[in-house]
């Protein structure tokens, strides 16, 4: 098993590991606090 190297960034290495289409506008749009479901799929105009 290979160990994948993270960046020194604690930013890019957050990034690095959530990096995926959705997760960063979701967790984006919940920043400010809870939303119902509904709530979060009409910000990200799924």
């Amino acid at each position: 098993m290979t160990e994948k190297t993270l960046p020194a960034c604690p930013v890019e290495t957050t990034l690095a590991l959530i990096s995926s289409k959705r997760k960063v506008p979701t967790l984006r749009d919940l920043l400010p606090g809870a939303k119902r479901w509904g709530e979060a799929y009409k910000a990200q105009n799924l």
